[in-house]
């Protein structure tokens, strides 16, 4: 099991990954990373998730 967050103010992304027991392994990603979805056997780009996302206000 997993469950990832996407920052819609800046370019992040945290992921939460089940491990042993009740165990959560965190993750955090920034702008130049592949974050790799071991639930659904992905690798994302993270200049991917925000193509069309403008973040300047």
């Amino acid at each position: 099991m997993e469950y990832v967050l996407v920052s819609g103010t800046e370019i992040s992304v945290e992921v939460y990954r089940r491990g042993e027991g009740r165990l959560w392994l965190y993750t955090a990603y920034q702008a130049e990373d592949l974050i790799p979805l071991e639930s659904v056997g992905l690798e994302v780009p993270m200049a991917q998730i925000y193509e069309a996302v403008d973040l300047e206000v």
